[in-house]
């Protein structure tokens, strides 16, 4: 078998279902924020990178899985809970990861469980996984690969004028952020020379009129 990349992204259902009398229920971001938390007593994980694009919460795994949170900005507190296996070599690793993300999200929601009756709810939640709901709406697991496919020289050529294209705008977009990053380079210089030449001069000037007072009293 040749190498290859593969990936498995799920996308796990938050399902509430209520307790007797029950009239208000957390949000799916609220529900996601709590297992965010308890994530890190499992396994270790760092914060993904902010951006400006993409407000979604979520965390990396030591791995190289992800774990965050999947919305539409239209429906953001109504989302899914979506965690990614990292890159694997064969099957049968992909096959090892995808059934310890299927645990951990078990073990997570379990554990949120507990943790409802703390914040006011009497609900339970369940963690649902399948690719087509009851609406038709398509969700769940999704493959991915990585595979082979080499551009022609002629399809080379083509692409050529874009690509130069491209890089000739790009040359004032770089030019812009160097600009702004040399500017913020200096104002924090700036910010930090100012005290310490303030206190060079003062001490400077408590010497000169220490000097000043002696000469003056004769010494």
């Amino acid at each position: 078998m040749r190498n290859r990349v593969f990936g498995i992204e799920t996308e796990y259902a938050v399902i509430y279902h209520p307790g007797r009398r029950e009239t208000a229920r957390p949000t799916n971001l609220e529900i996601y924020q709590l297992f965010e938390s308890l994530l890190g007593r499992h396994v270790r994980c760092l914060p993904r990178a902010f951006s400006l694009l993409r407000s979604k919460p979520g965390r990396f795994l030591e791995n190289g899985a992800s774990f965050h949170y999947e919305a539409t900005p239209k429906d953001f507190e109504h989302g899914l809970i979506e965690m990614a296996s990292p890159e694997c070599r064969d099957p049968f690793t992909l096959l090892s990861c995808e059934r310890a993300k299927d645990q951990l999200v078990e073990t997570l929601c379990r554990e949120v469980n507990q943790r409802l009756p703390l914040m006011g709810y009497s609900g339970e939640i369940r963690i649902g996984k399948n690719n087509v709901d009851s609406q038709g709406n398509t969700f769940g697991s999704h493959e991915n690969y990585w595979v082979e496919d080499p551009l022609s020289s002629y399809r080379k050529l083509l692409l050529l004028p874009l690509w130069m294209g491209l890089w000739i705008l790009s040359i004032p977009v770089f030019a812009w952020l160097l600009l702004v990053m040399l500017a913020f380079i200096g104002a924090m210089l700036v910010l930090f020379l100012l005290p310490v030449a303030g206190a060079l001069l003062a001490g400077l000037s408590n010497v000169l009129s220490r000097a000043h007072q002696r000469s003056a009293l004769g010494f």
